[in-house]
């Protein structure tokens, strides 16, 4: 009983680290926003829909509200704790945690700032190998 406990524990970890080649589908989504007064993030919005996104090496195809969109994209590095960080053709930043096993997609870079206006917080994975 114990080692099967440990393997539906261990098992999302080690299946958002296979981010070649699988489905996500998040059943909850997050949407946050950088308020510059405060200095502080902010919760804006949060769905219950389903976002699927149908992972390659090079693209992903991603399905909102019955549309799709194949969009194109890069690993760039780590973060210091082990997360994968993308770079898609939009220029957003993705980030696979996997300690919380969710995904941020950091989107409106300001440039001014030098950050992110807007992150959408992908959570409730799960996680399908093709």
């Amino acid at each position: 009983m114990k080692k099967l406990l440990i393997v539906f524990i261990i098992l999302p970890f080690i299946s958002i680290a296979q981010i070649d080649n699988c489905i996500i589908t998040s059943h909850e989504n997050h949407l946050y926003e950088w308020d510059y007064n405060d200095e502080e993030i902010r919760k804006y919005d949060n769905h219950k829909e389903n976002i699927t996104i149908e992972v390659y090496k090079d693209f992903y195809i991603i399905e909102i509200d019955n549309m799709t969109q194949k969009v194109y994209w890069y690993y760039d590095s780590d973060t210091d704790d082990g997360n994968p960080i993308y770079y898609n053709q939009y220029y957003n930043k993705i980030v696979f945690n996997k300690i919380m096993n969710e995904i941020f997609i950091y989107t409106d870079y300001n440039k001014n700032q030098k950050a992110y206006n807007d992150i959408l917080v992908l959570s409730e994975l799960t996680i399908k190998n093709k």
